[in-house]
């Protein structure tokens, strides 16, 4: 009997670590397939985590939570800071418009650099 439950923990464990590899690897999908027309790069990176993640539970969970950081903290700040380059460069600033795509190009997939980018750019094009 003992031999049976020890067998039905471990059945149980392994079907909740599928399930959290699966969901997790969904997830990190997901954001890599939002990030894919705005940031080819972020989903690239995204998609990649996933793949060296395999079946390791515990690294698809973070793929997901890489992937969910970028949609929330990245983002945005990315697509705001990109829109006020082309602002001011619409509007002849063109070496501000540089400075504002080499903060961009330099900030990566920090959360912290690409905030810096978008301050930066409200900086520039609303003085």
């Amino acid at each position: 009997m003992g031999d049976q439950i020890r067998q039905a923990d471990a059945d149980a464990k392994a079907q909740s670590d599928d399930f959290d590899l699966n969901f997790a690897r969904d997830r990190a999908e997901s954001f890599a397939s939002s990030l894919r027309s705005n940031w080819p790069e972020a989903s690239r990176e995204v998609l990649g985590c996933v793949r060296g993640a395999d079946g390791d539970a515990k690294a698809m969970k973070q793929c997901d939570e890489f992937g969910h950081r970028l949609i929330t903290g990245a983002q945005s700040n990315r697509n705001f800071a990109l829109s006020y380059s082309d602002s001011l460069s619409a509007r002849g600033d063109v070496a501000q418009s540089d400075q504002v795509n080499k903060c961009v190009e330099d900030a990566g997939f920090s959360i912290r650099d690409m905030q810096r980018c978008r301050d930066l750019a409200d900086r520039l094009l609303f003085p």
